[in-house]
């Protein structure tokens, strides 16, 4: 998670070899989370061009092409990227959580959920797909099955997404004090950037409460 110190090694990489698409597509994600949006779109430009000479798998550049897509908020392209990647690679994990968020951008949830439900047959052991199913679970209104991906997640060693679920489970049933301690109980289980995250959830929770 040291993102400026992995951009300035991609950088360094694709100055040293400037046909290293995969450098520039990852390069490209971590500019864009960085906020670096100029130079994250150009990165991805830059792998897709070394792609043409064939320097990069097909899967490289169906994923590159997706997140491209994705992160621009073409998300119908993304969706036929990420479609192409698990038409090749239909046993690839990736190639199934991928499409999660440009489906639900575009309303489509039925569809991820079934994507999610194939990834998590692919690879139980992941915590992505659990955790985006539930999320697609409570969008949908089929909040009966979440406490089972609360447990799946618990016993696969990701207590942290359990507990944003919980959270997130609780908050949609009113259940604003449990939704409080599970929260600052959550505090105990994570590094700086969780808690982080943690306390803004408890901000939203208080102006939720008009506090």
């Amino acid at each position: 998670n040291q993102f400026e110190g992995a951009a300035i090694l991609l950088t360094n990489a694709v100055r040293e070899d400037q046909q290293f698409a995969l450098a520039y597509g990852r390069l490209g994600d971590i500019l864009l989370s960085l906020h670096r949006n100029t130079e994250g779109y150009r990165s991805y430009e830059m792998a897709l061009a070394a792609a043409q000479q064939d320097r990069l798998t097909r899967k490289e550049e169906d994923r590159i092409r997706g997140m491209r897509a994705e992160d621009t908020a073409d998300y119908q392209l993304a969706i036929d990227a990420f479609h192409d990647f698990s038409v090749y690679y239909k046993n690839d994990y990736l190639g199934w959580v991928y499409p999660t968020v440009p489906l639900r951008m575009l309303g489509r949830d039925q569809e991820a959920i079934a994507n999610l439900r194939r990834a998590i047959a692919l690879d139980s052991g992941r915590a992505f797909a659990p955790f985006a199913l539930s999320q697609e679970l409570m969008i949908t209104g089929s909040v009966g099955e979440v406490p089972h991906w609360i447990s799946h997640l618990n016993e696969h060693a990701y207590p942290e997404a359990a507990s944003e679920i919980k959270v997130m489970l609780l908050l949609m049933n009113h259940k604003y004090d449990e939704a409080a301690d599970a929260l600052r109980a959550s505090n105990g289980l994570a590094g700086p950037d969780q808690i982080n995250a943690t306390l803004r959830k408890q901000a939203r929770l208080a102006a939720e409460r008009g506090n």
